[in-house]
């Protein structure tokens, strides 16, 4: 009986330390579990540029991500700078490509390479967008226009962006799942004239044996 009783024990022990590692909470993220390979969700990315964004990517009119009502009286307003044309984004206005991180210059891939408090982004090649995680302003002048300014933080465990040129304003919030596999980044544009829109890009990481398979032998 008491072999049987010391058995129930240890069973008893085991499902409980099971139960407090299952509980157990996770350790806080941090701006290098960004780091990595990631590839381009294009089911779950919605927004302008995206397989089956439509309407998304147009001012005025259409059905945002998330549904909501029509704007323009029901009508389509202008595409935003000749979207689909020219720089892999659908943008052209108001900023130059690649100043949207999670766009990544319209690119289906995305590396991201962490080392303080910097982030670098790199997509389409060699293309490079530079960001620091600790608040600081990062001012890019443009010939011919009005100055960039980008500013960067790492706050409750997600990346906050804020770019900035002149009367437009784009906020990115970048959200990684609990296992770090996964990248929601949101971003919300407000245009000269209160004009505004909102898409998404889900990144997927890509393991290290998914890389050894793309690559070329």
């Amino acid at each position: 009986m008491d072999a049987f009783r010391r058995v129930g024990l240890v069973l008893a022990c085991l499902a409980l330390l099971l139960c407090l590692g299952a509980a157990a909470p996770r350790p806080a993220q941090k701006p290098e579990d960004l780091a990595g390979s990631w590839k381009l969700n294009e089911d779950l990315s919605q927004g302008p540029g995206a397989p089956g964004g439509g309407e998304h990517g147009r001012f005025g009119g259409g059905r945002p991500p998330g549904g909501g009502p029509r704007g323009g009286g029901g009508r389509s307003g202008p595409p935003m700078g000749g979207m689909g044309r020219g720089d892999g984004e659908g943008f052209r206005r108001p900023l130059p490509p690649g100043q949207i991180a999670a766009m990544a210059g319209g690119a289906k891939s995305l590396q991201i390479e962490a080392e303080g408090p910097q982030l670098t982004f790199i997509y389409g090649g060699d293309n490079r967008l530079l960001l620091f995680t600790d608040g600081r302003k990062v001012r890019k002048e443009q010939e011919g226009a009005e100055e960039i300014v980008q500013r960067t933080r790492w706050r409750d465990e997600h990346l906050e962006i804020e770019t900035s040129s002149g009367g437009a304003r784009i906020t990115e919030l970048w959200v990684l799942t609990n296992d770090r596999k996964r990248i929601f980044a949101t971003v919300e544009m407000e245009m000269r004239r209160g004009r505004k829109m909102s898409f998404r890009r889900v990144w997927d990481r890509v393991e290290e044996g998914e890389q050894r398979e793309a690559s070329p032998t």
